[in-house]
């Protein structure tokens, strides 16, 4: 299976859930997901943390499968954070507003390697150490996502249907600086079918690419196919 290309930028997540608030002694919102490398493979061990406005609540590692779950949290704006040596920090803001569980798939990116090398030579007697120039200083910082032109909108093959399958299809993606969809990473899936209808509608999307500080370049990011049977 293909990887992901490792040039793009960290886009912070953000997870939005909308549910009806239930008052009561105990509180059923959550924050649940599995904790993934690029190449779809689970990553256990993880130091997962819950906060509020950046205060730690509650810590966690991810399970052998790669899981973590925070049951029993309040209405609010959470932020999470997962760290894993030799991978970069992921982070995560989450609104909880009802009982419903809020589902995370991350996927740690490696961390970039950084390397000084020191190269000397003998100033010659009396030749003074040149002033170093200031350096040019450019703004930037400026994030822009990429962006869907038009959702994918898979249909739902007739096949799993008559078999009863549901859940959830995660793709990990390359978004190309043309919009375009790279390398397809298959994280999860319930069914071989609903896996290649998922994967099919994604490489037709076209998308707005990211940019950063206005110029296109690619980035890698998760989309999450729900299939749900009524």
């Amino acid at each position: 299976m293909p990887k992901p290309s490792s040039a793009g930028v960290k886009v912070i997540a953000t997870v939005w859930f909308a549910t009806v608030l239930c008052a009561g002694m105990s509180y059923g919102q959550g924050i649940s997901g599995i904790v993934y490398d690029p190449t779809g493979g689970i990553v256990s061990g993880a130091r997962v943390m819950v906060m509020q406005d950046y205060v730690k609540m509650r810590e966690m590692k991810s399970s052998p499968s790669g899981a973590f779950s925070f049951a029993d949290l309040k209405p609010g704006m959470y932020q999470l954070q997962i760290k894993q040596p030799l991978f970069s920090l992921f982070q995560a803001t989450i609104v909880l507003e009802g009982d419903e569980q809020a589902r995370v798939y991350a996927v740690l990116s490696p961390a970039r390697v950084m390397e000084q090398v020191e190269i000397d030579a003998t100033l010659p007697n009396g030749t003074p150490k040149a002033a170093l120039p200031e350096p040019e200083i450019r703004v930037g910082g400026k994030v822009e996502p990429p962006e869907p032109l038009a959702p994918p909108r898979p249909a739902y093959p007739p096949g799993a249907v008559s078999k009863g399958i549901e859940g959830p299809v995660v793709l990990f993606a390359t978004i190309k600086t043309d919009g375009s969809v790279g390398d397809v990473v298959v994280m999860r899936s319930p069914d071989s079918e609903l896996q290649a209808e998922a994967v099919s509608a994604l490489k037709k999307c076209r998308y707005r690419p990211a940019k950063l500080n206005g110029q296109a370049m690619e980035n890698q990011m998760t989309i999450v196919f729900n299939f749900r049977l009524r």
